[in-house]
């Protein structure tokens, strides 16, 4: 599933400040296909309204972002072809993908298809839904 906000803008312009606008890929579960343990108090509903609060503070910053949202069985191609259409300045793999033992083959994966495909974009990691928005935040100002 893909999720695209705004394309329009090229700078955005602050107080004291003009900033390039930024192109963002968000890569993560689909909160909705896969299994929440209670350990971190997560529910499919909550990683979903926390990744739409990300998309729509960076859409406000004026950022363009996009979502790419698996299952954990799912293919890379889709991936691939996405950065062999569209380049990206900043890269967030979510957590998710990355803190789980059973899911370091599909995490190789996805940095091999990344590195090949989107070398010159700025790689960035969360720890939690929450701090998705930090993680990111640090790649643009």
């Amino acid at each position: 599933m893909f999720v695209s906000v705004c394309t329009e803008l090229t700078t955005i312009e602050g107080d004291d400040e003009v900033m390039l606008r930024k192109r963002i890929l968000i890569v993560g579960f689909d909160p909705h296909r896969i299994q929440f343990g209670n350990e971190r108090g997560l529910t499919s509903d909550s990683v979903s309204a926390t990744g739409k609060a990300v998309n729509d503070r960076l859409s406000a910053l004026g950022h363009e972002v996009q979502s790419w949202l698996i299952s954990p069985d799912s293919s890379v191609d889709p991936l691939s072809t996405l950065l062999q259409k569209q380049e990206f300045d900043v890269i967030l793999v979510a957590a998710g993908i990355r803190g789980l033992p059973e899911h370091t083959l599909l995490f190789e994966s996805i940095m091999n298809v990344i590195h090949q495909g989107a070398s010159s974009a700025s790689l960035c990691f969360n720890s939690h839904p929450t701090n998705a928005l930090e993680a990111i935040l640090r790649h643009i100002q």
